[in-house]
């Protein structure tokens, strides 16, 4: 995992630091303007209201199929010069920064950690190196545009990392949030 970490280093900070101001963003804007926040929080709640119903396995399964086909498409698309997984990682990063406003505001710290916290440690950082990858695709898609530089074995080697080393990392973090996560919040 070091060497895979040395190879994405700079988009992985890159996209780290767009992640955080991104964040930021959200949450301040749903500090601003908290009744606008609490409608889309409540329409965002809504839209998941029908996985109450399904069973434990199910929603493991829902969690990680969900969270792995969204990798897999951000790197993939990253090949069209890098702007998919930045804007990906930005859109998710303020709307964390906004539901993590409306959670503090409807409960308190301790329940918004008790939510992100243990899932988030594996699964934001595996959204991260899908998106490193992604941005590393399109730096190569554009020297194979402009210098004929191969292409086709780049493409397959980040198909393999996403596989080797994302959709672990996503397997356990579903596996956190569906079976931990829920009963810490529960206990709240």
């Amino acid at each position: 995992m070091k060497n895979i970490f040395r190879e994405i280093k700079i988009p992985f900070y890159s996209l780290l630091f767009v992640f955080i101001i991104s964040v930021y963003v959200g949450w301040s804007g749903g500090q601003r303007h908290p009744k606008e926040a609490i409608l889309l929080f409540d329409k965002l709640y809504e839209s998941f209201s029908s996985l109450k119903n399904i069973n434990i396995i199910a929603m493991f399964f829902y969690i990680f199929v969900n969270n792995a086909v969204k990798s897999f498409i951000v790197a993939i698309l990253g090949a069209l010069f890098g702007i998919i997984p930045v804007v990906f990682i930005a859109i998710n990063g303020i709307l964390i920064g906004l539901l993590s406003s409306v959670i503090v505001l409807r409960h308190s710290p301790s329940y918004l950690f008790a939510g992100t916290l243990p899932h988030g440690l594996l699964e934001i950082p595996a959204f991260l190196i899908a998106a490193s990858y992604g941005l590393q695709l399109g730096k190569r898609f554009y020297r194979k545009l402009k210098f004929g530089e191969p292409f086709k074995q780049h493409f397959f080697r980040v198909l393999g990392k996403i596989i080797k080393y994302v959709f672990p990392l996503l397997a356990v973090a579903s596996f956190i949030e569906t079976f931990i996560t829920m009963t810490l919040l529960r206990s709240l």
